[in-house]
């Protein structure tokens, strides 16, 4: 054979182009990959590397197969039966000895060929050589050699075995099972990869499936063919498309070479396969069937057939010539220009807006000849239009022309008005449905006043008796007010309906009070304060605590001017917290902020020489001592640093009668003082100031 440049087409081997692009996106793992197709007598293997790099190794070495029998009548044996199956690594078939094999095999056996011996492997895009893509392809040429190979394998048994990436088992029993294992002979140290294995026996044989789900559609002188592709891609890797002209008594291929998948890579959601059958003859009916080809060269069963009659498309629409309202009546003149479909059926239809769906008016079809239709009883509003339709579905319009009857007299005001608001300000309006036929629709329209311009809300008229609108809630406005115009198909308005007058939910709740003057006073805290402002109020409550547990002790209603109290029920010396709320009719509430007071107890405990202190350098700290005093439950030691005032330090039970304070800075006087107390009655006394100079 010829040394020479083969260059290959694009668009013939496109789709297996598109799939060596596709698996570029990644890369590809270092194995062989084998499957197996057990038939009658013997057991077709067929294999391929997943890279470039490992291909070319391989074709250097050789391939080498090895076979062991794992099971016989359908026991597993105890051991493997190892078989040798080969004397030596199949190679490809050196460069001579393709020559017969392309002269019988021309097309995919050339491609072969070519990848594995020639001296350039070009990829004709039908560019001048300088573009990127020529460069590209130039860099790439392994890869193109790699997978235009795989490609004219998979397409061609006979091929792929003078490849090396095919062979037959023939010494096999039908009652044994076998693992094949596939591998390089010899292979790079640095150059990792898996080997190939598939498990299978003649008793594993099994028919090609019949392809299903072939549809056909109609087009202009073609037909749109289609099948599932994604169902059948493990048994086949093209297709024969047949078509018969003799009502399926003989099929003959569509096309000279068998059909490939040109899809796949594009996109994952593509299932189908598609092939458009072109040159073909309106009103005749086609008969189709397809057939897949595996990897082995096995052809498989037909399909079930199926009947496509490709029908003359329809160019003409029917045209409305003129229109016509004589006593109430619309008279509507038509003609159909000339035309070559077959025309089935021509319908009047009408509709309220071009954009709405249109009503057929006739009963029964008109005919071609019928130049003037009419309609008995019109709307107030109508579009017309002409529907011709063909044998195979096709259908033309044409243009609508609308006609109107006149009208004067606007509908009713709508009646029936309600509404509600929710406390995030959606307005749900509804009210009864005129009964006019020419009704279009409502108007909205809305004030804050009775008093003021009611303004539209409804930005084009709402076609139900219901409406939703939106307002702030942020208002002291307590009412929102509702008017409705109801509308005709000439936008004759009628009148306002009744005001719907709606109260708007209070989010706001009222002014808080606040407190003038606190005095705590011999026996009592006296408190005085000022109430909210806010018209809504309903009550006021005066809280007080004492820990962390609020309890009301004072309740006025909305129409009580009290604006003072003396809390005589406090406990002398404890400290209280007090504040007041305002509470509106919709339940929100305002609160003062808390203020404090205690009732004053004027006798005191003696208990001045009660503490001792002193200081241990040692240990770094200053030891405070007390007496215990009968009747007192508390003590609060009070500490102040240098010139600073006096701040509560710490509290203890009337158990405890010591404290160790070691938060201490040296050269720092530090002053002490305790306040000794009996919570029961609120008698209390203060120790003398102590002073240490630490």
């Amino acid at each position: 054979m010829k040394h020479k440049v083969i260059t290959i087409i694009v668009a013939t081997v496109a789709g297996f182009g598109l799939t060596a692009g596709a698996q570029q996106k990644k890369p590809a793992a270092q194995q062989i990959a084998v499957m197996a197709r057990p038939v009658k007598d013997s057991i077709l293997l067929r294999w391929a590397p997943t890279t470039a790099m490992l291909w070319q190794q391989a074709n250097a070495s050789g391939y080498m197969i090895a076979r062991l029998t794992v099971m016989r009548d359908n026991k597993m044996l105890p051991r493997p039966l190892v078989t040798t199956v080969m004397t030596g690594p199949l190679k490809p078939l050196p460069l001579a000895a393709w020559e017969p094999v392309v002269k019988t095999h021309e097309k995919y056996g050339s491609i072969f060929a070519q990848a594995l011996y020639g001296e350039k492997f070009e990829v004709d895009a039908n560019s001048n050589g300088n573009t990127i893509v020529d460069i590209y392809h130039k860099s790439q040429e392994q890869e193109s050699r790699f997978g235009f190979a795989l490609f004219a394998a998979d397409q061609d048994f006979t091929v792929a075995k003078a490849a090396a990436l095919g062979w037959v088992d023939c010494d096999v029993k039908p009652n044994e099972k076998y693992l094949y294992r596939v591998f390089p002979a010899a292979i790079a140290p640095d150059l990792k990869y898996d080997t190939g294995y598939v498990f299978c026996g003649v008793a594993d044989a099994r028919p090609l499936p019949v392809p299903q789900g072939l549809k056909g559609n109609g087009l202009e002188n073609a037909v749109m063919l289609s099948w599932n592709k994604a169902m059948y891609e493990s048994f086949y890797n093209a297709w024969i498309l047949e078509k018969s002209t003799d009502n399926g008594k003989t099929f003959s291929s569509v096309s000279k070479e068998p059909l490939i998948n040109t899809q796949e890579g594009l996109s994952d959601n593509i299932h189908d396969f598609y092939r458009i059958d072109t040159g073909l003859v309106a009103g005749k009916p086609y008969s189709y069937r397809i057939r897949g080809i595996n990897a082995f060269g096995e052809t498989g069963p037909a399909s079930d057939t199926i009947v496509v009659t490709v029908q003359q498309k329809l160019n003409e629409s029917p045209v409305i010539l003129q229109t016509e309202m004589v006593l109430g009546k619309v008279f509507i003149r038509w003609k159909m220009p000339s035309h070559k479909a077959n025309i089935v059926r021509f319908d009047l239809e009408r509709s309220t807006s071009p954009q709405k769906k249109y009503s057929t008016l006739n009963a029964q079809p008109l005919a071609e000849k019928d130049s003037i239709v009419t309609d008995e009883q019109p709307l107030n509003s109508n579009y017309y239009r002409i529907k011709a339709t063909t044998k195979d579905g096709q259908v033309m319009h044409s243009f609508p022309h609308f006609v109107q009857q006149e009208d004067s007299i606007p509908p009713v005001p709508p009646v029936g008005a309600a509404g509600s608001i929710d406390k995030k300000g959606i307005v749900s309006l509804t009210w009864e449905e005129n009964k006019e036929k020419d009704l279009f629709g409502y108007r909205v329209f809305r004030a804050n006043s009775p008093e003021e311009e009611f303004v539209q809300v409804t930005r084009k008229a709402t076609e139900v008796n219901s409406y939703t609108d939106t307002i702030s809630l942020h208002t002291l406005t307590k009412n929102v007010y509702y008017k409705l115009v109801a509308l005709d198909k000439h936008y004759n308005p009628s009148g306002f309906s009744e005001m719907l007058v709606l109260k708007r939910p209070d989010i706001i709740p009222p002014v808080a009070p606040f407190f003038t003057k606190v005095t705590s006073a011999e026996g009592a805290v006296k408190l005085e304060w000022r109430p909210s402002s806010s018209e809504d109020v309903a009550c006021h409550e005066l809280w007080r605590t004492k820990d962390s547990v609020w309890e009301v002790i004072q309740f006025y209603t909305a129409g009580d001017s009290t604006r003072a109290y003396n809390d005589t029920s406090a406990i002398a010396g404890v400290q209280y917290h007090y504040q007041v709320t305002a509470t509106d009719d919709s339940g929100l509430q305002g609160i003062s902020k808390p203020v404090s007071g205690a009732s004053i107890d004027m006798g005191r405990l003696q208990v001045a020489k009660a503490l001792r202190i002193g200081i241990d350098r040692d240990n770094k700290l200053v030891k405070l001592e007390w007496q215990r005093v009968t009747g007192v439950d508390k003590v609060y030691v009070y500490r102040a640093a240098g010139d600073g005032p006096y701040q509560l330090y710490q509290t203890f039970t009337g158990a405890e009668n010591s404290y160790k304070d070691i938060n201490l800075l040296i050269n720092t006087v530090y002053k002490y003082k305790l306040r000794m107390m009996n919570t029961s009655n609120g008698r209390s006394g203060y120790t003398d100031e102590a002073i240490v100079n630490y």
